[in-house]
Order: C-alpha cells, then structure tokens, then sequence
C-alpha cells in the first residue's frame, strides 16, 4: 500500500527533511551528547539509516565510538548502561512510550488502538488484564496437540526435501511454520502455508510492507497522520489488508460456534482457541456481564488476533532461524545438545515431539535457546521511551521532561560489563557457569521480548513453539549450510524493526537412530 506511493520515496522525503530541519535548528530541546554530527538537526538521518537494514549492527558501533549515550536525532537517545535500563523499563516505571509509536495505531480514534501502540501506561495495564488468562502458559500449554500437528507436517516437508536432494531455504518454512501455528492457536485452523509452501493470502508480503514503511515513517508526524487515514480507507493492501483478514476470520469462527464445523479435524478440537475464548468475553461484555473499560467488545478480539499474526509469526520465525542456525553452525554446541536430548528421550523422559514440560527440564537446551535469542533478538531498533515529568538522569547525563530515549536489544546484549569480554560469541554455556550474581545481572539485561509491563504478551506462544520444534528437529535432521553460507560470520538479514533471516539455504537428511 503506502511503500507503493510517490510519497514513500526518499526524494520527495527531502522536502519533508527541510522543513524538519529548519524546525530542529529553531528549537532543539534536547540535551548535548555525542553522536554522528547530522543527528543533532534532523530526525531524518535516524530514519535513513534505519532503511538500510543494518541498523542493529551500526547502533552498536556507534555506542562502541561514542560512549554509553548517542544521540541519534535532535531529541533521540540511544543509551547502553545497565542501570539506566532498570529504571526506563522496570515494573512501576512513568516512562510511557514514545510517540514514534503512532505509526502503528491506524484507528480514527487515536484513545482505542491495539496493544502494541498503546502509549498510555494506566490504560495499557488495564487493556493488558483482559488478555492475561488466555496467554498465560499454564493456558497455552492446553494448545500442544496444535503446535504438534504443525511439528508433523513441517518434519513431513523437511523429509521430502531430503528425499529430492535439493537444498532448501530454512527461512522460509520456519516463517510458515511459525504462521500455521499462529493460525491453530488463534482460529484452530492452520492458515495453510505448510500444505502450499507459499505465502497464503500475501500475508507475508504485507507485514513486509508495513514494516518497510512503518518504522522509517514513525519519526514523522504529517506521515503518521497519511498512514492512519489510508489505513482506514484501504482493505486490499498493508495494514488495512491485515485488518480485512482478522474479521474475515473472526467471522468464521463466530458462525462455526453456532453452526458446527464442517472440518473434520476442526470437529476434533476440543480445547477453544484465542477467537472463541475472546468472543465469549466479548459477548458477556455486551450483556453487561462483563466490564472492558476503555476497549469496545470488537476491539478486544480483533486487538489480540491482528496482533497474533503481525508480530508473533514474524518474532519467532527469526528466533528459530537464529536459534537453528547458531546450533549447526556449531558443532560443539550441536554434539552437547544432542547428548543431552538423546538420552533424555533414551530414558523416556522426551517425546516424539517434545512436549514443552520435558524440554524445560533440559538445562542444555534451555541454555542454547537463550543464548541464540541474545545473540539475534528478533527486534534490531530501540525500543524508545519517553522520560516522564521532572526529568531523569540516565547513565550520568540529565534528560529533561519530553526527551525520548530508548534500548536496543543489540546493543543491550552485547555490553561487555554484562557479558564479559566474549559478549559477540554465541556462548549456551554462560548460562550455566556463571555465578549467581552474574545471572542476576544477565536477566536484567537480557531483552529479546522487552522488559517490565510492556514484555510481550505473545512471549509464550513464541517460546512454546521453539522449545517443541527446535530439539525435535535436532534429533531427526542432519542438517548442513550449502556453500558459500558456511563460510560467513553470520547469515545474511534486514532489520526493518523486525531483523529478518532470509536466504538460510541448508542440505538436510533424516538422521540416524
């Protein structure tokens, strides 16, 4: 939709950078810190860099050249210290979210949007209540035959790879299993990407597209504005397109609860998925059994569902990339780990899949699968704030009211004055070595799905499905990198909020048991 519009390309972008230019040498509230020269004028050279998708690697240059504090637009700071980072997102913080985040509300009514935008801290705590019973994981846990089916049909595919002798791109199914599973947990209905090996309904393509467009054009106020009125006027492309899918689907299964489904696996479900569970509140909310406060019966379900499909398909198809990835590229991680799930399974103590309870016994694992989400956390900007009403001072420089300030998960997980001087290695290890002190200190810096109240309330679903998928697919697959992936430091990716793995192209066969 709008990366399509003469607007979206950067010549026409110039003019807007004028006027912002011009504006930020009239008034620049922010505080002096060092940083790259044109940042102190204009929010456009944020905005530029991050188009170029390597801003996860450059912010963490940049703190390496200029210190624990670098200004990155007239009134953006990126700050590396691991006190500072207690205080913007601990429990009980004023920091609220910044107003970059308005891209992503495209709602007429700016006070009702989804969870993700929501920048008001009371109402996102009371917004946030009505959804903890059904992402808590003692309530996920119930949707394991689901997350199987996925495991089942995904193995299915990855045999019929080997059995051809091509070679394929990991990418690509980790993101349509990650999808197909969204899709049973939400709707109790795979979306089908597994079965076609496509991108089914250009889902894919869209949140591509929102998100090449969204966080360049966040920084800019007249953008946001254009963005929430085409939204709101276009069902066939980007973010209205998503929009049209969710209450096509929510539709689905409000008319399957009354009349039956036709599906015979459908019929085999028993546990009610995130829709129906929604639905029901919603219903009870419309007969004044129930009390929403500030969000509207609709806005509760669909407020859950786009959110499923936009960010936790996307969120966890990179962690299992990275995750995936940094195993095989290792083989002395990889030989530890499979001794460790093959006896476990030896001693009956690991299915055929694994059910999340088993692999949470497995220290090994959980060591990889923390160290990868380190090393490669799915989102590459800073997660910016703002400093609340009388100031702060943060890692020794005061910041007054309104500033933005903010934590890249990068750059927060490879500070060497909490994670040693091998902060750059993937290490599963400094899990499990490392006195109790220093894990204390790990913890508190350690971020892929945020930190405090606004963590990620999809954070279990994404690590039910890769702590099930991930050792199942060690244990049955050899899996190699084709040339000349092998032989680079890292796999090549885009970081357009979202650091996406593309191109992950491997040579698997079925292992021997």
């Amino acid at each position: 939709m709008l990366e399509k519009l003469p607007l979206a390309s950067w010549p026409v972008l110039a003019g807007l950078a004028l006027v912002v230019l011009v504006a930020s040498r009239l008034w620049n509230r922010g505080p002096s810190a060092p940083g790259p020269f044109l940042a102190r004028f204009t929010d456009l050279w944020l905005a530029y860099r991050q188009t170029r998708g390597v801003f996860q690697v450059e912010n963490v240059e940049l703190h390496k050249k200029y210190g624990k504090i670098v200004r990155l637009g007239p009134n953006y700071y990126s700050i590396d210290d691991p006190a500072a980072v207690k205080i913007i997102f601990g429990h009980g913080t004023q920091y609220q979210k910044s107003e970059w985040y308005e891209i992503w509300n495209t709602r007429p009514d700016v006070d009702r949007t989804n969870m993700f935008a929501l920048r008001d801290i009371k109402q996102h705590a009371s917004t946030r209540r009505h959804y903890a019973s059904v992402y808590a994981m003692s309530s996920l846990v119930s949707y394991e035959p689901y997350v199987n089916n996925c495991i089942d049909i995904f193995t299915n595919r990855l045999r019929m790879c080997a059995k051809s002798g091509d070679s394929i791109d990991l990418s690509k199914w980790f993101q349509y299993y990650a999808f197909d599973v969204i899709g049973e947990i939400t709707y109790s209905k795979r979306f089908g990407f597994l079965e076609k090996g496509t991108d089914v309904f250009g889902l894919i393509k869209t949140i591509g597209g929102v998100l090449d467009w969204g966080h360049a054009a966040g920084f800019f106020a007249p953008l946001v504005a254009l963005t929430r009125f085409l939204a709101a006027r276009n069902n066939s492309e980007g973010i209205g397109k998503l929009a049209a899918f969710t209450v096509e689907r929510i539709e689905e299964c409000r008319k399957e609860s009354i009349n039956g489904y036709d599906d015979p696996e459908r019929q085999a479900v028993t546990q009610p998925d995130f829709a129906s569970k929604l639905l029901a509140q919603s219903e009870a909310a419309q007969r004044g059994e129930k009390s929403l406060g500030d969000i509207t019966p609709a806005q509760l379900v669909k407020g859950a569902c786009v959110g499923n499909v936009f960010a936790g398909s996307d969120t966890t198809s990179i962690s299992l990339n990275a995750t995936f990835y940094n195993i095989i590229k290792n083989p002395r991680v990889q030989a530890k780990l499979r001794a460790e799930l093959d006896g476990a399974h030896a001693r009956g103590a690991l299915s055929d899949p694994p059910s999340f309870a088993e692999t949470q016994a497995l220290s090994y694992l959980q060591a990889v699968l923390k160290e990868a989400l380190r090393v490669h956390p799915a989102v590459g900007l800073c997660l910016w704030r703002t400093v609340p009403a009388g100031g702060a001072t943060l890692a020794g420089q005061y910041f007054p009211a309104g500033t933005n300030v903010g934590v890249n998960c990068w750059v927060a997980h490879r500070n060497r004055e909490v994670w040693g001087e091998d902060a750059d290695e993937f290490r599963p290890e400094r899990w499990l070595e490392s006195s109790e002190e220093r894990l204390k200190a790990m913890n508190a810096m350690y971020m892929p799905f945020g930190l405090g109240s606004r963590t990620c309330i999809g954070k279990n679903i994404s690590l039910l499905e890769i702590s099930k998928v991930i050792p199942h697919l060690v244990r049955k697959f050899d899996t190699t990198l084709i040339e000349p992936l092998s032989k680079l430091p890292e796999l090549p990716s885009k970081c357009v909020w979202f650091v996406g793995i593309k191109d992950f192209r491997v040579n698997v066969k079925p292992r021997a048991e």
